[in-house]
């Protein structure tokens, strides 16, 4: 695998990571009643921004890219709250949640496709 790809999934996976973060910030500052409250979800928020914006600074996002880090950055927000609603039935039902999850991951595999990126090898001819 070449670096200019492994730089993009390294991108992928903070995008993904910075949704969860957001999420888990979310929910422990508006379901405090259920949920303990820490600070963890702060300071991961914080530095995943921060490695997403320097990864940002140092090397541009091909076309197509940046539709693929916003729908992964929602894919975690999502993924954390079907999570968070298992663990806490009182915080209500996860079925639409669950449904959002399940096409987001169908299309980001659809954009993954169009941008080449859903073969982790690449074989490369000299």
């Amino acid at each position: 695998m070449d670096k200019s790809k492994l730089d993009m999934w390294r991108t992928f996976f903070l995008a993904l990571l910075t949704g969860i973060c957001l999420s888990a910030s979310y929910t422990t500052l508006f379901y405090y009643s259920v949920v303990s409250f820490s600070i963890f979800p702060f300071i991961g928020l914080g530095l995943s921004l921060h490695c997403l914006h320097q990864r940002y600074l140092i090397e541009a996002i091909p076309p197509g890219g940046a539709i693929v880090i916003i729908l992964l950055g929602l894919l975690g927000f999502f993924i954390y709250s079907v999570v968070i609603r298992v663990e806490y039935p009182v915080l209500g039902h996860n079925l639409f949640q669950t449904f959002i999850v399940l096409g987001l991951i169908f299309w980001i595999y659809h954009r993954f496709k169009s941008l080449n990126l859903a073969k982790m090898t690449t074989v490369q001819k000299e």
